[in-house]
């Protein structure tokens, strides 16, 4: 690692007066510091900040470099008045990775390993649609279905450090209005056992018909996790909240839907607000990536590798917006790669990131008596040398596999945009050769 030498100074971002824009918008007048320089083909780069030059704080994305200029800002903000690039050696996988896609039929292909809390080595390739040269790349973005799963306990966590809702806040509590609603038992329901598969949510939204209520629901994506909360909790619940383990889109949904209920705001400007923006995931969203009729990004695959069926953009192509809590966010994986680092960092007691070392280890811990911690598999490997945490995400269109193993420092994300039956063996070969080539 080095700090590079780079062009800086600070430019006056210059607003406009209340009301003097079309429609009354306001702009706010701030200082920022661009920092502009050439990269280098086998390095990587990220911006530090600083009060006084002497303690540095990383923010924002990761660049691959090219050998290309790249042009930098960072707002300045609370005396964080030094700013300084720090760039590493990353190797590139591409050429490995396209063995790998190929011998796997596989659409395209990306995957990052981290080392020592640092980004170690990164590839993506393949094509971003079956059939279309259209290469994907490292800041292409990819959907990560029930990823998004730990990305809602994250966001529970940060709220619940700012005091706004507690992990023994009930839905009884949250929603009072529905309770007399509720079937028996639903209103005592935690934030923690929705969050950890213990609530007594159920697996299946297709056996009282709720899953094609919520496609055919016209609302904001807010509306629709109401109607969920209205739904679910009007048929008895699968088993006693705290006492079993059920995998549950909609107990995620509804942890969500509490946590935008208490803060006032949807849950997808909360994830962006407290975890997305402080973390420099410019590239996280909601959704499909992809744009319609564009090849911007990656699209969808299904059914057989080497004939596979092909989700563009559209209404078809994801999970309902209600269960975004659950299986709706997309980011580059070098932004993914982001957040499982500050996981990474979390589980071995690093200062100085958006959570404490306790509410990691109430993150990362079993709960209720099973493997599943909250939005974590905790589990024990041989090859982590104890516990590793571990989640898959997929709506049958693309996978995404992400293994962290605090006790060795290394972490491992691989992405695919093939969700068939035999995306996780894929994934799990992929993981394999990962482990024995760059593992630590």
């Amino acid at each position: 690692m080095k700090v590079s030498v780079v062009s800086c100074f600070i430019s006056l971002l210059i607003g406009a007066l209340p009301g003097s824009l079309p429609g009354g918008s306001d702009l706010t007048i701030g200082l920022a510091s661009e920092l502009t320089f050439t990269t280098e083909e086998g390095r990587i780069y990220q911006m530090e900040r600083s009060p006084d030059s002497s303690t540095w704080v990383r923010f924002g994305p990761w660049w691959v470099g090219d050998g290309s200029p790249l042009q930098a800002f960072g707002r300045i903000e609370n005396n964080q008045g030094f700013f300084r690039v720090v760039d590493q050696e990353v190797t590139l996988l591409d050429l490995e990775l396209e063995t790998l896609r190929a011998e796997r039929q596989l659409p395209a292909l990306a995957t990052v390993v981290l080392r020592d809390g640092r980004l170690s080595a990164a590839g993506a390739t393949g094509m971003r649609r079956f059939g279309i040269n259209a290469p994907v790349s490292l800041s292409d973005k990819w959907h990560h279905g029930s990823i998004t799963k730990s990305f809602t306990a994250t966001l529970a966590a940060i709220m619940v450090q700012e005091g706004l809702i507690q992990w023994e806040t009930t839905l009884g509590e949250v929603f009072p209005e529905q309770v007399p609603q509720m079937v028996s038992g639903w209103s005592g329901v935690t934030l923690k056992q929705l969050l950890a598969n213990s609530s007594g949510a159920p697996g299946n939204l297709n056996e009282n018909g709720i899953w094609t209520r919520l496609w055919n629901f016209n609302g904001t994506p807010e509306q629709g996790r109401q109607l969920l909360l209205e739904e679910v909790t009007s048929f008895p619940l699968k088993s006693t909240p705290g006492s079993g383990y059920e995998y549950s889109n909609a107990g995620f949904s509804l942890g969500g839907a509490m946590l935008e209920a208490v803060a006032g705001q949807p849950w997808e400007d909360l994830l962006r607000e407290k975890l997305f923006n402080p973390l420099g995931m410019t590239s996280a969203g909601f959704g499909v990536p992809a744009t319609p009729r564009h090849l911007d990004h990656p699209v969808g695959h299904s059914g057989n590798v080497g004939n596979p069926t092909i989700w563009d953009p559209g209404t078809n192509a994801d999970n309902p917006p209600a269960i975004g809590p659950a299986a709706t966010v997309h980011a580059s994986i070098l932004d993914l790669a982001l957040y499982a680092q500050m996981h990474l960092l979390g589980s071995q007691g690093e200062p100085g990131l958006l959570l404490t070392p306790q509410s990691f280890e109430m993150l990362h811990t079993p709960a209720f008596g099973h493997s599943y911690a909250l939005g974590w598999f905790a589990v024990h490997r041989t090859w982590a040398e104890g516990i590793a945490l571990n989640h898959n995400g997929s709506n049958t269109q693309w996978f995404t596999n992400i293994w962290i193993a605090p006790n060795i420092n290394w972490a491992v994300i691989t992405c695919t945009n093939f969700g068939g039956n035999n995306a996780f063996n894929l994934s799990d070969q992929i993981f394999t050769y990962l482990l024995n080539n760059y593992g630590p």
